[in-house]
């Protein structure tokens, strides 16, 4: 039996023209043939030209805030009054709500949480459909914004379980300037 899915054109560079990965007739990678260089995450999708790795679109996976390095200074100006370092966390919106945050990391520019925020799945993640940012917690005022995390996940990446480091944008949507403070996320497998 074929599944068929349509996974943006994904693919590893795990090729090869030879007997599918699919002994067990499921379209799952077994870790024989053509597929066997990539790690078990998506399907063996065959055509007449070659067969490839390709994720599975509904597969789940949790997306991990590992650590920031957070600039200096807020454009010029300190983070807290008093000239205080910055109390940051980073919080993950789907479709614009709130799905999970980190806890606060107490005047530090060097936060490290390696805790999970929320979860996506697999067509999410390829489409960058994920908003990931960056506050300064702020006790008399409104939290300051940090940045905004923006990453093409491929699926390279998470088959190695890379973390991925990103030079955060200094505004909600993504043609914003760069700012000097980047936030580190990683993917686990979560099905």
């Amino acid at each position: 039996m074929r599944q068929l899915f349509v996974l943006f054109a994904l693919t590893t560079g795990c090729v090869a023209d030879t007997e599918d990965d699919t002994a067990a007739g499921d379209g799952k990678a077994d870790g024989q043939g053509p597929c066997a260089g990539c790690d078990l995450l998506g399907y063996c999708a065959n055509d007449t030209h070659k067969d490839s790795c390709m994720l599975d679109a509904d597969s789940r996976w949790k997306v991990v805030a590992v650590r920031a390095k957070i600039s200096a200074d807020n454009e010029g100006a300190a983070w807290d009054l008093g000239g205080g370092a910055p109390d940051p966390y980073v919080l993950c919106l789907r479709a614009g709500v709130e799905a999970g945050r980190t806890a606060v990391a107490d005047n530090t520019l060097t936060p490290s949480w390696n805790a999970a925020i929320c979860e996506a799945n697999g067509a999410e993640l390829m489409r960058n459909d994920l908003s990931v940012r960056v506050y300064d917690e702020d006790d008399l005022s409104a939290d300051n914004f940090i940045g905004l995390f923006r990453a093409q996940v491929s699926l390279d990446d998470l088959n190695a379980k890379r973390e991925i480091t990103r030079t955060l944008y200094s505004t909600t949507v993504f043609d914003g300037a760069l700012t000097r403070s980047q936030l580190t996320l990683r993917f686990d497998r979560a099905n």
